[in-house]
């Protein structure tokens, strides 16, 4: 019977996951007033402290100075970065011959020592074959 209730609240919990929600209760008329004078004095303090910005100063001028200086540290950023990466090149470049390089010469030298034991053993089998007519 136990295993029947807990099967049942887990029904129930999940169900609560479809069930349309609770209307949340209405905010007090006084809490509404208050918020609106709330809100209606910060956007009063706030206009009117943009609008004590004196007029000599050219907002357009600040503002191509500020997209200037951007733009210029974007681009000092990007050319930092393709100097990066053109170091990382180079050197991955200069490591790719190394290994290139180091390979060669051991595939050289076991195409030698190849060469060399083949060589050996037909100098050997001739060798061989001239003791065995004589």
């Amino acid at each position: 019977m136990s295993n029947s209730n807990r099967r049942s609240s887990k029904r129930d919990s999940l169900k609560k996951v479809f069930r349309a929600s609770r209307r949340q209760p209405k905010k007090s008329i006084i809490r509404q007033f208050f918020e609106a004078i709330l809100m209606l004095s910060i956007g009063i303090t706030l206009l009117s402290g943009l609008n004590q910005i004196p007029q000599e100063v050219d907002i357009l001028e600040k503002t191509s100075d500020t997209f200037s200086a951007l733009l210029s540290g974007l681009i000092e950023v990007f050319t930092s970065l393709v100097t990066i990466g053109s170091g990382l090149i180079l050197g991955g470049l200069m490591i790719f011959g190394l290994v290139l390089l180091l390979g060669g010469l051991w595939r050289l030298l076991r195409v030698i020592s190849l060469f060399i034991m083949i060589s050996s053993s037909t100098n050997k089998s001739r060798r061989v074959s001239s003791r065995l007519r004589r």
